[in-house]
This record gives structure tokens, C-alpha cells and sequence, in this order.
């Protein structure tokens, strides 16, 4: 199963991701899309710092906005982010099975 963690800050705004378990399912093609398109669109379409982690085995990404974390707000960012936590979601909703999202 894959599990995403969506991470807020006090203002609700979503400041990190993590995805853990991808495996070979059209699933995991769907959530890796997602998350690539999200990294590639933050590093080409805005002025975000962010990091990206990843570990090939154990299918682990971690997606960071520190100054989202911190409170401060960048738009173009936030929309990515919830774009990305949008279609998790919508995802999840057909593969309660294999795909998990957890906010905290």
C-alpha cells in the first residue's frame, strides 16, 4: 500500500509530503506522476525554496517548503501543493486499497 502523509502549518497551508511504499501498480504511476510534475513545476514555474528527498528503494519522496513551514505564504507554491494534494485524493477515493492519504 502506499501511504501519504499531507503536512499543514497553523494556517492550513500545506508545507510538506510524504509518499512511502510506491510499488509497480498503475497506482504508483499515477502518484509518481503527480509527485515529479509537482517538484519539476515548483523548480521551473515559481521562486519557492523547497528540497525533494528521495530513496529508490522503499519508494520514499519527501517534498519540503521550509518558509511554508515557517507560516510565510507563496501562492504559486500553495497551488501546486494542493494541486498535488487534490489529485492524491481523488486517486485514493477509486484504490482505498492501495493508496492511503493521511493530513496531519
Amino acid at each position: 500500500m502506499i501511504r501519504v502523509k499531507i503536512y499543514h502549518n497553523i494556517n492550513r497551508d500545506i508545507f510538506a509530503v510524504d509518499l512511502y511504499n510506491h510499488g509497480d501498480s498503475i497506482v504508483c504511476a499515477g502518484v509518481s506522476a503527480l509527485a515529479i510534475n509537482t517538484v519539476n513545476s515548483l523548480e521551473e514555474l515559481t521562486e519557492a525554496k523547497f528540497t525533494c528527498e528521495y530513496e529508490e528503494e522503499g519508494g520514499l519522496m519527501k517534498i519540503r517548503l521550509p518558509e511554508a513551514e515557517e507560516g510565510k505564504h507563496d501562492r504559486d507554491a500553495a497551488l501546486l501543493m494542493n494541486s498535488l494534494a487534490l489529485g492524491l485524493r481523488n486517486i485514493a477515493e477509486g484504490y482505498r486499497e492501495e493508496l492511503k492519504v493521511e493530513d496531519i
